[in-house]
């Protein structure tokens, strides 16, 4: 049977597989952007202008148009988004910021993500070379103002503890590596959601999933009872292609249980 790569037939199958009550949002890499596509503060309209907070708004309210980013359009986001998705150059504030306080600030613009700012630049630097994936980045959910747009490079899931778990249980159904298929990589929020699943830098590891997000500084609007996974576009297809044989489909009893025990 030829396998189904389209966004509407894996979007299908990534809700069903993981029960998920919140839409999953796909990148896709854009030279020309779609009708109707805004920045991100047409969507994050109060606070810090955070590109993954407009991307789990996306994923909450369906009817966020999709969000775009690109060399000519930074504009309403944050820097840090800018840099993680290859737009601009780290600046080399970012390190001190992740990790002690930049010179000048108080102590509230300090993130203590990392012991040392050496930490945090040697950590930065292992990313490797920017891959650009196209003029613009284009996040959004699967309905008709994506559909124009080429396949995805990533796909991006919300969800509970349990609908993540068995999700990043369908990653490992055709895996015979037990450790790296699924990983908690340290970075921003935007690079655990996009820059990571999307191949964006020369040495993120391939095939390979992105549960987080490992960083402290977005729990003021991130919530306590949620988790990210994301994923290459590739890797969506191949569990929608799973999904059936899987435990998912086969022992849906022990999977989503209608009853637990006390403990």
């Amino acid at each position: 049977m030829q396998s189904d790569f389209s966004i509407s037939h894996v979007d299908a199958k990534l809700v069903q597989a993981g029960r998920l009550h919140l839409r999953p949002v796909y990148t896709f890499a854009a030279d020309t952007l779609p009708a109707g596509a805004v920045q991100v503060s047409a969507v994050v309209t109060e606070g810090h202008k955070c590109l993954a907070k407009a991307l789990l708004i996306q994923a909450i309210h369906p009817e966020v148009p999709p969000v775009y980013l690109g060399g000519d359009a930074m504009k309403g986001c944050c820097f840090g988004a800018s840099a993680w998705l290859g737009f601009m150059k780290m600046p080399p504030m970012m390190k001190a910021m992740y990790a002690s306080v930049p010179k000048g600030d108080g102590k509230h613009n300090a993130h203590y993500l990392k012991a040392t700012p050496d930490l945090c630049e040697a950590g930065l630097k292992s990313l490797g070379r920017l891959i650009p994936a196209g003029k613009y980045l284009v996040m959004g959910t699967c309905d008709e103002r994506t559909e124009s747009l080429a396949r995805p490079v990533s796909a991006l899931c919300f969800g509970t503890a349990e609908q993540i778990r068995n999700l990043c249980g369908l990653v490992h159904f055709s895996r015979a590596d037990l450790f790296n298929p699924v990983i908690a990589a340290w970075g921003a929020h935007c690079a655990t959601f996009i820059s990571y699943p999307a191949g964006l830098w020369e040495n993120v590891p391939k095939d390979t999933a992105f549960i987080g997000p490992a960083a402290s500084y977005g729990n003021d609007w991130f919530p306590p009872d949620l988790l990210a996974l994301s994923m290459p576009y590739r890797m969506a297809v191949q569990l929608s292609e799973d999904y059936g044989q899987s435990f998912a489909e086969k022992c849906p009893d022990k999977t989503y249980p209608a009853t637990r025990d006390q403990l």
